[in-house]
């Protein structure tokens, strides 16, 4: 393989599930988590990005290798992205080794309009809706022996670029007046079992690519 990587932004968009500190979400294998930051742009303005990767990948994909999958998604695989818009996922893993062999924490950079290295307000984070883009890196994959082999494309997050910040406030919910639920010992599910049965789920969950017409 001639080059297998090329740095890359992606159109400015709308951010949604964005998550670049602390625990970060657990990765798709659930031996680790990431951080990552997901755009959603316009089919229009996103085909220059994509006609960008695929002349990458045309000129060193590996040779007899068939691909597999694509970078991107669209309303036709995931209910949550509008009709008309391509979403681009952009990931790091959290931690990393180094050359000595430490194990180090990933910092993914946070900048502002104009491309300075700005810190996020005490006890915010990225909300859906804000609009930036993200700066990373295009990886040419490729797995199997020498009898097939398969190659593909992920997108490595490496800064998160805002222009218009929304803050995340979390979920909130209306009390009810008048109540006396007082709660079922026996029936509520303690929070560990909880989080593990909604982990379970997420795993599980339908996880289809569109193919490039």
């Amino acid at each position: 393989m001639a080059n297998n990587k090329i740095n890359v932004q992606s159109p400015i968009g709308t951010l949604m599930y964005v998550m670049v500190t602390g625990q970060g979400k657990e990765n798709f294998e659930g031996d680790g988590y990431d951080y990552q930051c997901c755009i959603d742009v316009p089919e229009s303005e996103a085909d220059q990005f994509i006609d960008q990767i695929e002349d990458f990948v045309e000129d060193n994909a590996p040779k007899n290798g068939e691909r597999a999958g694509v970078f991107y998604r669209t309303s036709d695989d995931d209910d949550t992205i509008d009709d008309g818009m391509v979403r681009f996922t952009f990931k790091t893993q959290t931690e990393f080794t180094d050359r000595k062999g430490n194990v180090k924490d990933t910092e993914v950079a946070i900048l502002d309009a104009a491309g300075t290295k700005v810190k996020l307000p005490e006890g915010k984070l990225i909300g859906n809706g804000s609009t930036g883009r993200a700066i990373g890196t295009a990886v040419i994959w490729e797995r199997g022996n020498r009898k097939k082999t398969e190659y593909g494309v992920s997108l490595y997050l490496n800064k998160v670029q805002i222009k218009d910040f929304v803050p995340y406030e979390g979920e909130t919910v209306d009390a009810i007046e008048g109540g006396s639920f007082n709660g079922f010992d026996d029936e509520l599910q303690p929070e560990e079992d909880a989080a593990e049965e909604g982990n379970t789920r997420a795993s599980g969950a339908r996880r289809s690519r569109r193919s490039r017409r």
